[in-house]
């Protein structure tokens, strides 16, 4: 292991949620970065991780035994569409799924809360990402106290369970929390509404949500330290700055489709290796015959 990898797997460890600690959460400041960590000392390191990611990917399409779910969550202007965007630009479309989760409909309504997430979970050899999730059913509720405890807490056990029953069927398991200041926050808001192809993306919900910050901060502090576990961790990423947030995500990737070690199947090595032979054959054959016009 170099030096380089050892520092980044340290990085990545730092930010991951131990099951119950609330005050890591809370203390963790999203504006400051890594001590010697830059924009440019990152640069050709997100390259080279980038092309991992895509040879590793076409392996675990190929293998079709396991899957990968990254779930996105933050508040309004924390990054998630352009982290989607930019972490996963390369690698092939038809191995990669994105659903994002809005307000539930009167037929999501009407089934029990993780129904409409189940049905979209990774099939084998996909990666499938959520753009925000099946935790705003925990988080608004806590936030806007719109349901009794006891709700919540049932829900958190639920959710925990289907955590580990995907975990069970093969399906690995990333959650990032996309954490931002609020002066960051503001300031992108702000952008929303000055800039004009940004200001398409503001509506009202970001007010009420500004509004509330402090509700939903809390809601998200509380519900991360008590769902991450060893089989589906939480991350918080430091997000004020949009390259270091990329940046993480796309290690935390690498690391774990590297720990998953997916392979191109042993049939389709055999087949390259047979359709080689037969295409030597044929070239041998060709060379052998007398050219028909000298």
């Amino acid at each position: 292991m170099t030096r380089s990898t050892k520092t980044l797997d340290s990085t990545i460890s730092s930010l991951i949620v131990e099951q119950g600690d609330q005050k890591f959460v809370e203390r963790l400041d999203p504006s400051v970065l890594p001590k010697g960590v830059t924009k440019d000392t990152t640069q050709n390191k997100v390259e080279s991780i980038k092309l991992e990611i895509e040879l590793l990917q076409s392996k675990l399409w190929a293998q079709s035994t396991e899957s990968l779910l990254v779930v996105l969550q933050g508040l309004d202007t924390a990054g998630k569409d352009s982290t989607i965007r930019r972490v996963f630009e390369g690698v092939n479309p038809q191995g990669v799924e994105v659903h994002s989760f809005k307000v539930p409909s009167a037929e999501e309504s009407a089934h029990d809360f993780l129904w409409r997430a189940h049905k979209v979970t990774p099939k084998t050899g996909m990666i499938t990402i959520f753009n925000r999730s099946y935790y705003e059913d925990l988080l608004v509720p806590l936030a806007t106290n719109s349901l009794p405890d006891s709700t919540i807490k049932r829900r958190v056990d639920s959710v925990l369970d289907f955590e580990s029953h995907l975990a069970t069927n093969g399906v690995h398991i990333l959650k990032f929390y996309l954490s931002i200041s609020d002066k960051e926050q503001d300031k992108r808001l702000l952008e929303r509404l000055d800039m004009e192809d940004k200001n398409w993306k503001f509506s009202a919900s970001d007010l009420t949500t500004r509004r509330n910050r402090k509700a939903y901060k809390s809601a998200y502090h509380k519900t991360i330290s008590e769902t991450s576990t060893n089989l589906a961790p939480w991350y918080v990423v430091p997000s004020d700055h949009r390259w270091y947030r990329d940046f993480v995500v796309l290690a935390v990737v690498l690391k774990k489709m590297r720990e998953m070690n997916p392979h191109f199947p042993k049939a389709q090595r055999e087949t390259i290796t047979l359709m080689r032979e037969e295409l030597k054959t044929i070239e041998k054959r060709r060379a052998s015959k007398p050219a028909i016009f000298e």
